[in-house]
């Protein structure tokens, strides 16, 4: 059975590609809370966009209105409001670039992250695919891969092992929800 998906986005989109490849995954439309590259990924894509400030109540009701059963987190950095997860009738995933709880909750997100693993003289990083509650970076762990740090492993080369994995596992994770 296809899965309806609704993607939540706030920088350059990524992870659309990956998704929008998906046989067993419908996506709905893409939100952003700010202009940004990842609207016009979309686009290119044929997919529905739109930029909106409220993510709360309201887009909860329209996404249960349209039979949405996901919202996909992909570099999204807005929290969302606790009223969201009360009307929501679906669930809510995100990944996040650490193996969680390692490097997690407010104000840890994207490069920041990573420059905490390299500069802390980590081994092994990667990925946690999570259910996304009212509590950043806490709900269930659903998934985590891992990444080897290499001996002068720079933030650039290991933000391309991250995105690789992620663009082939959270859709893979998603599609086995």
């Amino acid at each position: 059975m296809i899965k309806k998906i609704a993607i939540f986005i706030s920088g350059k989109g990524s992870l659309i590609e990956s998704f929008s490849q998906s046989d067993q995954l419908e996506i709905q439309k893409v939100y952003a809370n700010k202009e940004c590259n990842g609207l016009e990924v979309a686009s290119g894509f044929g997919l529905e966009t739109e930029i909106r400030a409220d993510f709360g109540k309201d887009l909860a009701s329209e996404l249960n209105l349209a039979e949405v059963q996901i919202v996909v987190l992909a570099g999204f950095l807005k929290v969302i409001p606790l009223e969201f997860f009360e009307e929501f009738n679906g669930l809510v995933v995100n990944v996040h670039p650490s193996l969680l709880p390692k490097y997690g909750g407010v104000g840890f997100y994207g490069d920041k992250v990573l420059k905490a693993a390299l500069e802390a003289g980590d081994k092994e990083t990667g990925i946690t695919i999570h259910k996304v509650t009212e509590e950043v970076d806490h709900g269930p762990i659903l998934d985590q891969f891992k990444v080897q740090v290499e001996d002068g492993e720079t933030l650039e080369s290991l933000k391309e092992k991250i995105s690789a994995v992620e663009k082939t596992e959270y859709v893979r994770v998603v599609e086995g929800l």
